[in-house]
């Protein structure tokens, strides 16, 4: 990210557990991934952060051992599958998330970006998937803040359907309007079945 320390300290402040969680997570599943040691796809397996991990191609998918239903931190109520751009060194550089409430299966979308400063929020958000299809989302409505100032969140009238279309390909590009003309990010959606599934199965709590 850019101003990287500034960025990360707010973030944290304000995100809480889950987005430090996140960073460690996908600092660590690159750190493997270079050094050939990290664990099979496919295969859970028991972090030390306190977290069962699972990856599954492109994405990380994680269920936290602590629950707490009644908890406002989404770390203690959801499980989460992640995936980012990969550029080296800035693991929290265009990270998209799907979480899954633990209790109701309900499912949320996040992604993080660098250019929250440039953003040029009367405009709209384009998403373009693999397979062709396309949609639009306006920020305020369909867009909205999250308690991270470089994280949003899709609106949860859009998250089902956006979710079907990211299943539905092998990858989306998000066009982010800014002060600079049109900014695009694409992502992975290779491994994001099998990560959801993973949220699911693992939902109830362990002790």
């Amino acid at each position: 990210m850019i101003y990287v320390k500034v960025n990360r300290n707010r973030a944290f402040k304000e995100a809480g557990c889950q987005l430090k969680s996140l960073i460690l997570l996908l600092g660590f599943s690159s750190a493997l991934a270079v050094s050939g040691t990290s664990p099979s796809h496919g295969e859970p397996f028991q972090h030390r952060f306190g977290e069962l991990r699972e990856y599954h191609k492109h994405w990380l998918a994680v269920c936290p051992n602590k629950h707490d239903p009644q908890s406002k931190s989404s770390y203690q109520t959801t499980c989460w599958a992640s995936t980012y751009l990969g550029k080296s060194g800035d693991y929290l550089l265009g990270t998209l998330s799907v979480s899954r409430n633990r209790v109701t299966g309900a499912h949320g979308i996040t992604f993080v970006t660098d250019a929250y400063t440039r953003l040029d929020r009367t405009a709209p958000v384009s998403l373009r998937f693999s397979d062709g299809a396309k949609m639009q989302f306006s920020f305020g409505t369909q867009i909205v803040n999250t308690r991270s100032i470089n994280q949003f969140a899709i609106a949860d009238s859009e998250v089902e359907k956006m979710l079907s279309a990211m299943k539905r390909t092998n990858g989306m590009t998000l066009i982010l309007p800014t002060d600079s003309g049109k900014e695009k990010f694409r992502y992975s959606m290779i491994g994001l079945r099998a990560a959801l599934k993973f949220t699911s199965k693992y939902a109830r709590p362990r002790s």
